[in-house]
């Protein structure tokens, strides 16, 4: 554990991390009006390792906006279902894509994906008239992005299941300059037909996500690195030596061929022996040490399975502790083509130079015939209904055969389209010393003043500091750095070291409440009012969201304040105002006696009162015998109460006279500690503002509960 705590009066206090459920230090800053007259500044302890850096992949390390031409118009599509989806000339007139100074052709258009360009079906290649559309198949968000979180890359548990969302972002452009990948329209050619395939090859998969491992587990059994650590993420809540899973194959096509199964589960410390059984015959064995994410692929001859249930065990045999968690299966068999009155069905077909005929049924059409798509070949075929039979003929091609058959009734035609006004950071020429990093809905005005803005003029006024501040939508920050997932701490992480590199900012400080991720992936209604900035894993730090890969020394010192309204942004700059005129009063006792004064709280329980008093005795001996020449009173807990009141009236009476600096140190909740110092509400104490220190528990989960003890002092 290292102490990281930048005192300098331009930043705000800093963010607490926790160590399994224990919350080392914590700390506010009171607002004004009617509330508490303190300001509570923390140091915190931090137990972390090193972080992965930005994206490392094999093109090179990606910062996420290298997608974006910043000439160019942009809107955002956000799909929650997988699908086909179609954008008719009416769609884009509506949203302002055809207005008076921009009439893009079908040529034109551009969409993307995680910063990939998506093939797209249009119409027509010129300009468009009322009948015309585009098409694309989009998937929901999974985890492609979440990878780079990760120290080590194969230490991500879950890929499939987004640690944050589902609900993923296509980006519609258009331009004049550069070739556009497009799905090109086939003739389904009936002439001449050669013998009808047997069978395709079907997926058969489901991804488990009711249960979040909070990763390896340090020094004791509640101890978690705030990084993304291995076997984080996602998985089954079953953690058993001997797990089945029923997979129920419909419309199996017996033959000698190969299936293949691939089995992912995570296991904790210890020995493990793992045996893997289809159908009660052993297909795999393996044996290993301690936590690990397993993935198996595994060929399967097709004779072992049958029609209906099938039963795959995995069995753990070393001890009675050899348990894990299944996070995920993936079964792809041979399938004939009744395709089980689905409206969209997918499949796959090997490489094949020659053509292939395909005769469906049971395939759910509406009475429409439907489109068949291959996204790996990039081609559209209209199909023939004949009865309940839709006949297809595919091309000779060059490359496995992804395929989906989708109803014209289950094509998606409602979409949100948004147009995005991207701002362009200049990261060449910027010149930015202090960033504030806030949400766009506590830019609301005040008067017409935006309280975010007005926080970061006083910073750049020379009673704030000199400071070059620029404040950042962090809506913004998804949507060019992290492909527009909402909440994804990616984002973040690569607009900061962005930041650090070109503009070598010392600051980062951070305006609005966040909720912790598990919370908000659970139920996300209950929590959203609360969510305007995340903090990053969990349990959650700040600190890493500038941190360099293998380095635990954050780049900018970093603070925030758990703001919900522009009023608490208001209120908090006010406070921080007056208490930092106090630095040009004149050194007199009238004036500044009060800083040198000091409040020790000791609190605990019976067995631990001596080791706390001792504790704080011997800091006190510190201040009153060094240049800081402290005024020290103390005040310990000496009762078996859960909650010692006695003394409160005279903790409020020391704090009313002016107090430079609290100190508690004890048992604590998130709203409550156990030595009782007062409402905030009840001090009359303005203009003098200590700094609070709350050595205990869960003091500031801010992440965690809708409002905590520190945020009272905050706000």
């Amino acid at each position: 554990m290292k102490l990281y705590s930048f005192l300098n009066k331009k930043i705000s206090p800093l963010i607490p991390l926790q160590r399994g459920k224990f919350d080392l230090f914590s700390a506010s800053l009171q607002g004004i009006k009617g509330r508490a007259q303190a300001i509570t500044l923390l140091f915190l302890f931090f137990f972390t390792s090193s972080i992965s850096a930005q994206m490392e992949t094999d093109q090179g390390i990606l910062y996420g906006n290298e997608w974006i031409n910043y000439n160019q118009s942009y809107y955002k599509i956000t799909i929650v279902e997988e699908g086909v989806y179609r954008l008719t000339q009416n769609d884009l007139a509506t949203a302002g894509v055809f207005n008076s100074s921009t009439i893009p052709k079908g040529q034109d258009f551009q969409l993307f994906y995680q910063g990939k360009e998506v093939p797209i079906y249009v119409t027509n290649v010129g300009t468009w008239g009322n009948n015309d559309y585009l098409e694309f198949y989009a998937q929901i968000n999974k985890g492609e992005i979440d990878q780079y979180l990760y120290e080590e890359k194969n230490q991500q548990l879950n890929l499939d299941y987004n640690l944050f969302t589902d609900t993923a972002s296509y980006f519609l452009t258009w331009n004049t300059s550069v070739e556009k990948k497009r799905i090109i329209a086939i003739d389904n050619d009936l002439n001449n037909l050669p013998d009808s395939e047997t069978h395709c090859l079907v997926s058969l998969k489901e991804n488990y996500h009711n249960y979040y491992s909070r990763g390896k587990k340090y020094v004791s059994s509640d101890g978690w690195a705030s990084r993304f650590d291995l076997v984080e993420g996602w998985s089954k809540n079953t953690f058993a030596t001997n797990q089945n899973i029923t997979l129920k194959l419909q419309n199996l096509y017996s033959d000698n061929s190969t299936s293949k199964l691939n089995v992912r589960f995570f296991s904790e410390k210890g020995d493990h022996e793992i045996t893997i059984k289809a159908n009660g015959a052993v297909i795999k064995n393996d044996s290993y040490q301690n936590w690990a994410v397993k993935s198996y692929d595994i060929e399967i001859s097709t004779n072992q399975l049958q029609a209906g249930n099938n039963t795959i065990q995995i069995e753990g045999s070393a001890n009675e502790d050899d348990k894990f968690r299944l996070v995920s299966y993936h079964l792809q068999y041979p399938h004939n083509f009744d395709f089980e009155n689905k409206e969209i069905f997918q499949f796959d077909l090997p490489q094949d130079g020659n053509r292939r005929y395909l005769e469906i049924s049971n395939f759910k059409h509406g009475g429409l015939a439907p489109i068949l798509y291959d996204l790996n070949n990039q081609i559209r075929i209209p199909t023939k209904l004949e009865g309940n039979i839709v006949k297809v003929v595919l091309p000779a091609i060059s490359k496995l055969a992804h395929l989906i058959l989708v109803s014209q009734t289950n094509i998606n035609s409602t979409i949100n389209l948004q147009k995005r006004n991207f701002t362009q950071y200049d990261f060449a020429n910027g010149d930015y010393d202090y960033l504030i990093l806030s949400h766009k809905d506590l830019f609301k005005p005040i008067n017409g003043v935006n309280q975010v803005q007005a926080y970061a003029d006083y910073r750049a006024s020379a009673a704030g500091g000199n400071f070059k501040p620029l404040v950042i939508d962090v809506t913004q920050v998804y949507d060019q750095f992290g492909y527009g997932i909402r909440w994804h701490q990616m984002a973040i992480k690569n607009f900061m070291a962005l930041a650090s590199q070109h503009w070598n900012s010392s600051y980062l400080y951070i305006l609005g409440k966040g909720v912790d991720h598990v919370l908000l992936r659970r139920s996300f209604e209950n929590w959203r009012q609360f969510d305007f900035v995340p903090s990053f894993g969990q349990p959650h730090s700040d600190y890493l969201f500038v941190s360099k890969k293998s380095k635990d020394v954050p780049r900018m010192a970093v603070g925030r304040i758990a703001a919900k309204s522009p009023e608490d942004v208001q209120l908090y700059l006010n406070k921080v105002k007056e208490f930092e005129a106090t630095a040009s009063l004149p050194q007199t006792i009238e004036d500044k006696a009060w800083m040198k004064r000091v409040l020790h709280f000791g609190g605990g329980d019976a067995n631990i009162q001596d080791f706390i008093a001792s504790g704080l005795n011997n800091l006190k001996d510190i201040l009153e015998n060094s240049q800081q020449g402290g005024d020290v009173k103390s005040f310990f807990k000496n009762s078996t109460d859960v909650i010692q009141s006695s003394q409160v009236e005279e903790v409020k009476k020391n704090i009313n006279q002016g107090t430079g600096l609290l100190t508690f140190f004890g048992h604590s909740a998130p709203n409550t500690l156990d030595f009782d110092v007062g409402s905030p509400e009840e001090y009359e104490n303005k203009g003098k503002y200590p700094l609070f220190f709350a050595v205990g528990c869960n003091t500031n989960r801010m992440f965690e509960k809708d409002h905590t003890l520190s945020e009272d002092f905050v706000l």
